[in-house]
């Protein structure tokens, strides 16, 4: 009887041993999946950082552009630069 409850005792101390492992190995997943979550909102981060950069350069190239054919247009009548 003693022997048997000593065994029950160390089983129940095992699947103890076992949930505890299981619960950490949840939450190690849930980190890493945090974490990679959180890498690929950085890359987004960046990549639209980025972006608003080369839409900025294109806006201020597009300006010099129809500012240098408005100048071609009305000061020296050239219509073939004209292309607004």
């Amino acid at each position: 009887m003693a022997c048997e409850k000593k065994f029950r005792q160390e089983i129940d101390e095992l699947k103890g041993q076992i949930k505890r492992m299981q619960e950490n190995e949840r939450k190690e997943k849930r980190k890493l999946a945090e974490e990679d979550a959180i890498k690929k909102i950085s890359k987004m981060e960046e990549k639209i950082a980025e972006l608003s950069k080369n839409l900025a350069t294109q806006k201020q190239v597009l300006y010099v552009f129809r500012g240098t054919c408005i100048y071609f247009k009305n000061i020296h009548n050239c219509s073939k630069y004209w292309t607004l």
